[in-house]
């Protein structure tokens, strides 16, 4: 018996999603040879240059290793975009598409794997239907800074956080996953510590009266692929998540444009094992999580040439441990904001992204981590302090020579901080310039 509400209505939905879908398949009727069949093929080529500057010690590949990382270098990656539709007679319409990884090294964010986004849809009058792994509602219908971002896409794209270690330091040692530690990225808890395009099943309605509404159920957000990922995955975080949100879109005249967005997911959390701190054995002990609760309310503004975006998120105690406080004073719970700007004029565009995000204590369970690697005291803190926080400022400028042809320079900074003194936090500058074809 389903005890959970999530796990409940996740099943609802599938069900339900499931008939309409075999709704729309009927009334496809047979082929006929009027119908029109259409193929598209696009992407984008991005040859970068990187200037880095961190804190001292940030610079190593590896926590282990003294190898450290240039300040300078190139780097390329590319990207191809297939599709397939047929529109049919009554106005059904139906297709697949895939997005795939076209580089001679793993994609920026180490998957191996070729394709990226790889999925099917149908579409007719009652909405629009998609099936496999690709980006959900919440990623779809939200409104943020970066939807208004120039150049690589702001943080959206996050290039610091790829290329600048993130992790702390204790003893002059990278040993703590920044990652748990710290929310670096605008988005919600699902899509931050998985990725966007688990398998899923997501409906789309139509727009009416300017609202469009959606809805994704991810039964399991690890798998992206396979059944090779079924088999092979590790399953720590979350199970059956539930995923949607409203989007408003409304025209003022000819120069004005609103959006707005409130999005949120939910589903359950699986239980955590952790090193037990509390007499320093190796031998794992089993804690329960909060479980995945978040909320995301965004906003854009255009006036002619100029657009003004803004996003709030709240993960609640997502994730954090149920029984145990967190340690070193630290309070549970993450969160973050977004500010954005761009202006366009002509074949130039320019943008400003700012987020700020913090995050409590038991999100990951690294404090025990900590508590492994020494006797020391971490009760040490800062006062006032309760959240480790991430301040990120993104400024970029472009212009279009030709026809999706774009180069552009875009510069971060990026300053981390945490409560607990015994650790050093990064912070420095990214610089990049590149040269994009989009087509």
């Amino acid at each position: 018996m389903l005890k959970s509400p999530p796990i409940q209505l996740g099943m609802k939905m599938l069900l339900y999603s499931s008939l309409l879908f075999g709704s729309m398949l009927l009334q496809t009727g047979s082929a006929s040879a009027e119908e029109k069949t259409e193929f598209t093929m696009g992407g984008f080529s991005d040859s970068q240059y990187f200037f880095v500057h961190q804190a001292d010690g940030f610079d190593k590949t590896k926590a282990d290793a003294n190898v450290t990382m240039p300040q300078n270098f190139f780097v390329s990656m590319a990207k191809l975009k297939l599709g397939f539709e047929r529109n049919a007679l009554n106005g059904m319409r139906y297709g697949a598409s895939a997005q795939l990884w076209t580089n001679p090294s793993p994609a920026p964010n180490n998957k191996v794997y070729l394709g990226q986004k790889v999925g099917i849809y149908t579409e007719s009058k009652f909405g629009k239907l998609e099936l496999g792994s690709l980006d959900g509602a919440e990623n779809t219908l939200k409104a943020s800074a970066y939807s208004v971002a120039k150049g690589a896409g702001g943080l959206d794209s996050s290039l610091w956080m790829k290329v600048a270690p993130f992790k702390t330091m204790y003893n002059n040692k990278l040993n703590v996953p920044g990652a748990h530690i710290f929310l670096l990225e605008p988005y919600l808890s699902y899509s931050t510590e998985h990725n966007k395009s688990g398998v899923k099943l997501t409906y789309y309605s139509k727009r009416y009266g300017g609202w469009s509404f959606g809805v994704s159920f991810i039964p399991h957000p690890e798998v992206s692929g396979t059944v090779y990922e079924m088999l092979n995955g590790k399953f720590k975080l979350y199970r059956n998540v539930l995923e949607g949100g409203a989007r408003y879109e409304k025209k003022i005249g000819a120069d004005i444009k609103l959006v707005g967005s409130l999005t949120s997911q939910m589903g359950k959390s699986l239980d955590l094992s952790i090193a037990n701190p509390r007499n320093g054995s190796d031998t794992p002990i089993v804690e329960p999580r909060n479980d995945l609760r978040t909320v995301e309310v965004g906003s854009m503004l255009t006036y002619k040439n100029v657009s003004i975006a803004a996003s709030y998120a709240d993960w609640f105690k997502t994730g954090s441990l149920k029984n145990i406080d967190p340690q070193f004073g630290l309070k549970k719970g993450a969160s973050w904001m977004t500010l954005g700007t761009s202006y366009v004029y002509n074949k130039f565009g320019a943008s400003l992204n700012y987020m700020q995000s913090k995050r409590g204590g038991n999100a990951s369970g690294f404090e025990y981590n900590l508590w492994k690697e020494s006797s020391t005291n971490f009760n040490s803190v800062n006062p006032g302090l309760k959240h480790n926080t991430t301040n990120v400022v993104i400024a970029a400028l472009q212009y279009q020579i030709l026809p999706g042809l774009l180069p552009y320079i875009e510069y971060s900074t990026f300053n981390l901080k945490t409560p607990i003194k015994n650790l050093k936090t990064n912070k420095g500058h990214l610089f990049v310039t590149g040269m994009a074809l989009r087509f």
